[in-house]
């Protein structure tokens, strides 16, 4: 059986028992917001405040991509890296120096195991109630966007956050969904807020 969006929250969850841990703020990009998202739906009483970096709900994922995925084709991690970075990336922008961000991605994905990314995409694809549990979400929380993610829909990002009462979102000019390597300072800086 493939682990679902639900079954990552419950090991999150059981890594906070087993840390000790009783509450913690809670910071998810792309699949993870989704898993974060679920940990506040699902255990709220778990979760102080929630920053979901580089998300959308739903979070579907294009049959060219699951498909390449599945077979375990390296174009589904071209794909992946292509459209995880904004035209400024492509170019070589970055705010770390010496960073070739789309370099770094690709190697990052080439590490993953037999099944791992479309296991993980098909998570992404297949979790349908994270809306209907938006309304469990009464902790402060963060979207972070980038202005240039074509992985995850700012438009369904934006949907996602009138649907939670105690959410506020900042959009990062000129960055991909890659936000936590395009745009380090700006999350770093957006995070603080939440704190």
């Amino acid at each position: 059986m493939k682990p679902t969006i639900e079954d990552m929250a419950d090991w999150v969850v059981q890594a906070l028992d087993a840390a000790g841990q009783e509450s913690t703020i809670m910071v998810g990009h792309s699949m993870g917001s989704l898993v974060a998202f679920d940990v506040a739906a699902r255990y709220p009483d778990r979760v102080t405040s929630l920053a979901m970096v580089g998300t959308s709900m739903p979070m579907p994922v294009g049959n060219l991509l699951l498909d390449n995925a599945e077979k375990d084709n390296h174009l589904a991690k071209e794909m992946i890296n292509y459209w995880s970075h904004s035209p400024s990336a492509h170019l070589g922008g970055s705010q770390v120096p010496g960073t070739w961000m789309l370099g770094k991605l690709i190697r990052l994905l080439e590490r993953a195991g037999p099944g791992v990314i479309y296991n993980d995409l098909l998570a992404c694809e297949k979790y349908t109630e994270g809306l209907e549990r938006s309304k469990n979400i009464q902790m402060p929380t963060l979207l972070i966007l980038g202005e240039d993610d074509f992985m995850t829909p700012i438009k369904d990002a934006k949907a996602l956050a009138e649907t939670i009462p105690n959410s506020r979102t900042i959009l990062i000019p000129n960055c991909g969904h890659a936000i936590v390597s395009e745009a380090p300072n700006d999350m770093l800086d957006a995070l603080a807020t939440l704190i």
